[in-house]
């Protein structure tokens, strides 16, 4: 289905994981709009009202796409909730940790989708500077995540992959600020590709 419909290499994905509809509430269509959870009743397009302009104080887009997807894919389980809870409890009372990454996350780019339109083609040489950046930020959050004791805290910080292939790669091969657009040309860095080179 997605070969056929996406018209795209499909080598990106190397996984499937099972979605257990046991595991959250199962919340349909109109009860989500009536609970206002994440679209109003009424001001359709607007965020205000709902239960995640409430609670939405993420930094990141990536942060806001998991708390609406928390918000709309309520957990049953209690030990679960009560993991999140932990987490949240322990940045609540632990203001050096919490300050320390709110300070590492700022100004993060949106990796998820950086990382779709690398999949799909569609990346730019902007998008890789934006990326490179990102990735330049890692190495504070896992230096950070040490001082945060809860299961969540230490499960991303087993998980969290650096990505030092990736990082060489881009900043080896892309120059600093480089131009929008493929078509204008001088986006590889001199020395990294001796045939660019020798075609310069």
């Amino acid at each position: 289905y997605l070969a056929e419909t996406q018209k795209n290499s499909l080598q990106h994905i190397n996984r499937l994981n099972v979605f257990a509809r046991s595991e959250y509430m199962n919340v349909d269509a109109a009860t989500r709009r009536n609970l206002e959870l994440t679209k109003p009743l009424q001001f359709e397009g607007s965020k205000k009202s709902t239960l995640l302009y409430v609670l939405d104080k993420t930094g990141t887009a990536m942060g806001g796409r998991l708390l609406r997807a928390w918000i709309e894919q309520p957990l049953q389980s209690v030990e679960g909730i009560n993991r999140r809870l932990d987490a949240v409890e322990e940045l609540l009372q632990n203001h050096p940790a919490r300050d320390a990454l709110s300070q590492t996350l700022a100004g993060m780019y949106d990796i998820e989708r950086l990382c779709s339109r690398i999949a799909y083609g569609s990346i730019n040489a902007r998008d890789c500077e934006a990326l490179l950046a990102s990735l330049e930020k890692l190495p504070a959050v896992l230096e950070a995540l040490p001082m945060l004791k809860a299961g969540e805290f230490v499960d991303i910080s087993a998980q969290l992959d650096m990505m030092e292939d990736i990082h060489g790669l881009l900043s080896s091969a892309i120059i600093d600020n480089p131009p929008l657009s493929v078509k204008d040309g001088g986006i590889i860095r001199d020395g990294y590709d001796a045939e660019v080179d020798a075609c310069r």
